[in-house]
């Protein structure tokens, strides 16, 4: 984490840079549940380690404003928990944050929107309310939470949504998960970086 704070209009003083990884979560899928429906999955924070189960937060100041990447890793078989990445990005003149996900380099249609945020923000809290998370660390991400949980509604409005729903409430014999790796369809290319 970097030492050198930045005043980001509307949220207040945050770290340059911040950088951490956090391993006590448990993400669950039961076994015939639809892989890509986000509100299938379910997390528990857990008080020891061992689980094959983490996330990475990389945050940074931007010209914009600021930006939030939390990236997860887990045995779950929904590509965007199990390997990809959640990216939320702040306006500090509208004041605004807006919600992507990423996996396998495509952009995430989301069937769930809300649940997806909701599991992101559960993950988080379970960072920040660890006794062993340092205080300061965790007054920043506390911050950001807050922040994103007041826009919520708008957050997940806005968010891009996969428009086959037979994709998200297909069982999982019905047809092949089209965000598998190697999967061309319902990918969504992501364009600009």
């Amino acid at each position: 984490m970097s030492t050198e704070l930045v005043n980001i209009k509307g949220l207040g003083e945050l770290p340059e840079t911040m950088r951490l990884a956090y391993e006590e979560i448990d993400i669950t899928l039961p076994n015939q549940s639809n892989k890509h429906n986000e509100a299938k999955l379910g997390l528990e924070c857990k008080e020891e380690t061992g689980f094959n189960d983490k996330f990475t937060v990389n945050a940074q100041a931007t010209k914009q404003g600021y930006v939030l990447d939390v990236s997860f890793k887990s045995e779950v078989s929904n590509a965007l928990f199990s390997k990809g990445t959640m990216a939320f990005s702040y306006n500090s003149t509208t004041q605004q944050w807006r919600m992507t996900g990423i996996a396998f380099n495509r952009q995430w249609a989301f069937c769930d929107s809300e649940a997806a945020f909701d599991l992101l923000t559960t993950s988080l809290e379970c960072y920040i309310n660890n006794d062993e998370t340092d205080k300061t660390q965790a007054g920043y991400m506390d911050l950001l939470v807050s922040s994103l949980i007041s826009q919520r509604s708008a957050i997940t409005d806005n968010a891009l949504l996969y428009k086959e729903e037979a994709d998200c409430t297909a069982q999982p014999t019905d047809r092949a998960d089209p965000y598998s790796e190697g999967a061309v369809y319902g990918q969504i290319p992501v364009h600009g970086g």
